[in-house]
């Protein structure tokens, strides 16, 4: 198959055509980087491995070269950040795409990263995030803070109904505490799940922060165990479509830690 021999259909490509040796294909790769004429390469490279252009283009840039570039997956969190921020100040597309990567090589200029799959991230990143923020200013704007009040008041009715090991006033303590983390139209539903209580507030405001990360708050659901003393409780929210997680942890008496 021409996949197994690609790497060595490269090598003799820069032997015939630069007159460059390379022992392996990692050397290969860094010699193809500083050849500064590729004019003609994939037809040339494509008759040395039996393929076509378009197949030996396609396999380097997608898989082949892959093996030699950096992982940016611990600078995801930080490009997402820096996207979003970006994507308010009306830039176009192309702009914020060419300023967040060309910002991360300048910031790891020791790092080779494969900027063809980064790009291609970020633009699936932009697009799930443009259309998120698209959606949440359609919005129903009837969303008041009185409806939100009524939600909770009926919240607070079904745990009371059905005997909750906490009690009720802390209860409404605790939905105080976590309505003050976000901002604009929340509802809150409370279902009671053997030992956990679980608590669903639905974010209705494009304008929702969460201030950590920037990012808009679809969907957030607090996981409070029912240990007795209630000191290692958990409250999860998961920002989409990015899918962020946030732990806050708070004390026995429900402030935040």
């Amino acid at each position: 198959m021409w996949k197994q021999q690609f790497g060595q259909s490269l090598r003799k490509f820069l032997y015939i055509d630069h007159s460059i040796q390379s022992e392996s294909d990692a050397q290969t790769y860094l010699n193809l980087s500083q050849v500064k004429s590729k004019h003609g390469m994939w037809n040339k490279v494509a008759i040395l491995c039996g393929a076509t252009e378009k197949q030996v283009h396609d396999y380097y840039h997608n898989t082949w070269s892959k093996q030699f570039c950096d992982s940016y997956e611990e600078y995801k969190d930080q490009l997402n950040e820096q996207l979003l921020n970006l994507m308010q100040s009306k830039m176009r597309k192309s702009d914020v795409l060419n300023q967040l990567i060309g910002q991360l090589q300048l910031e790891h200029p020791d790092k080779n990263f494969h900027t063809i799959s980064l790009r291609q991230l970020l633009t699936y990143t932009y697009d799930r995030l443009a259309q998120r923020i698209d959606l949440n200013t359609h919005v129903d704007q009837n969303i008041t803070k009185q409806s939100c009040d009524c939600s909770v008041k009926a919240g607070q009715e079904q745990i009371a109904n059905q005997h909750p090991i906490m009690d009720q006033n802390e209860i409404i303590f605790l939905v105080t505490q976590l309505q003050t983390l976000v901002q604009g139209g929340v509802r809150v539903y409370f279902q009671y799940l053997h030992n956990i209580i679980l608590l669903t507030f639905i974010v209705f405001e494009s304008v929702t922060r969460l201030h950590k990360y920037g990012m808009t708050i679809i969907e957030a659901r607090f996981c409070i165990s029912t240990v007795q003393n209630h000191n290692s409780m958990k409250f999860c929210i998961t920002s989409k479509p990015l899918k962020e997680i946030v732990t806050v942890r708070f004390d026995k008496n429900f402030a935040i830690a």
